[in-house]
């Protein structure tokens, strides 16, 4: 039999074929492997930039290993309904968001940006699936980038962000284009960004991470962007801000989506760049993948080291708002909601819950039913283990607008 086998693989060979080509198996997504409302992925965003990265080939059958250590903050993706988001009646046609937050990173320019705008802001991806060609649109964008956006939320037309069903050779131009009032050297002024890419699926294969390891597809994007400003005193001219150009490389997986994403520094053209300019790395999911995740992507692998309390979304909030909690053990608990002056307004969420990821509604009325007032107002979750009985007490803040 190996005498067979080998003789087989010589006879590829000498006509042309490739063995390793054969058994390479080439992943593909459907729409219907895209995250659904309710998942919630933990990111572990890195901040510091220059990690030093290795992209490998395009093409079927790759492996990746992104193990590298980072330092950054921990991001939370939100697929929600629309109307649980401020948004709502600004983005007709949407189907579901995605909250989360928004790297920006514009460079400083002599009086119209003297500090440039650099971090985490929040932000919402507003979605819409167009099943008869099989593509998911970005409807939307905003983010709350202070004292820039001074309120204001962008908003753009379509744009193709991902086109299914996503393999090899898939191809397509996205193009979105931004519009926030702001405030710049202390006068009324538009900013607009302009952000088009050229996205290709240029590779599948197992991309290993701390986390586990995924089939993934690997979606090359070429981007393109350029801010301008219209100050009030100029009219409708539009004044050049900044442009720039990135190399980013996004690796999705069946149900859970977005595993990894690299992109390049500023003004990077080489698309085998070694030094990255951010990365966001999958840490935790409540989606069963269904692609072989290793060691194990069930529920039982998804609890993190600590109870943990997570930020209501959205926030601000009118007229209602869910609140995200993790638990690494069952535990009784209680999650309630309190004024500023420490009066419990409503009661959440209370008895045994099993361990893993929960979360709590609350629709901005008191136990009557009647309407609390807009303002700041506390939640606190008291979580005690059924097993040892040493309790946990966390609070967040929250806002609820007019």
């Amino acid at each position: 039999m190996k005498t067979r086998k080998h003789l087989f693989s010589i006879l590829l060979c000498l006509i042309g074929f490739d063995i390793n080509f054969l058994s390479a198996q080439e992943i593909s997504i459907q729409v219907s492997d895209y995250p659904t409302v309710g998942t919630q992925n933990k990111m572990f965003a890195d901040t510091v930039g220059y990690v030093t990265v290795s992209l490998g080939s395009a093409g079927a059958g790759q492996t990746w290993e992104f193990k590298q250590a980072l330092k950054g903050e921990e991001i939370v993706y939100n697929y929600v309904s629309v109307s649980s988001t401020p948004y709502p009646a600004s983005v007709p046609g949407s189907e579901w968001a995605v909250q989360s937050k928004q790297w920006l990173d514009i460079d400083p320019v002599a009086l119209l940006l003297p500090n440039g705008i650099r971090g985490f802001f929040d932000v919402y991806y507003f979605m819409k699936a167009n099943l008869t060609p099989g593509e998911i649109l970005g409807t939307g964008i905003g983010a709350v980038v202070e004292p820039y956006y001074s309120g204001g939320y962008p908003f753009t037309s379509p744009s193709v962000d991902l086109a299914f069903p996503l393999q090899i050779g898939k191809t397509w131009v996205r193009k979105a284009t931004y519009y926030a009032p702001a405030k710049i050297i202390g006068l009324s002024a538009t900013l607009m960004m302009a952000d088009s890419a050229v996205k290709v699926v240029d590779a599948s294969g197992r991309l290993s991470i701390p986390y586990g390891s995924f089939d993934c597809i690997r979606i090359k994007s070429k981007r393109y962007i350029t801010t301008k400003a219209s100050v009030l005193l100029l009219g409708s001219q539009y004044l050049p801000v900044s442009s720039d150009t990135l190399i980013q490389y996004d690796w999705i997986t069946k149900n859970a989506g977005l595993v990894l994403q690299v992109s390049s520094h500023g003004h990077e053209k080489n698309e085998n760049f070694t030094d990255s300019g951010n990365i966001v790395r999958l840490s935790a999911t409540n989606a069963t993948t269904d692609v072989g995740c290793t060691p194990d992507c069930g529920p039982q692998t998804l609890v993190p080291t600590r109870c943990t309390l997570g930020q209501n979304y959205p926030n601000p909030f009118n007229p209602g708002t869910s609140i995200p909690y993790v638990l690494t053990e069952p535990s009784r608990i209680e999650l309630k909601v309190y004024t500023l002056l420490g009066q419990e307004a409503a009661v959440l969420d209370a008895g045994v819950k099993l361990a893993g990821f929960h979360s709590a509604a609350w629709n901005g009325r008191d136990a009557s039913g009647s309407r609390m007032p807009s303002g700041v107002y506390f939640y606190r979750l008291q979580a005690t283990p059924l097993r040892n009985g040493q309790a946990v007490v966390l609070t967040m803040k929250m806002i609820m607008t007019d």
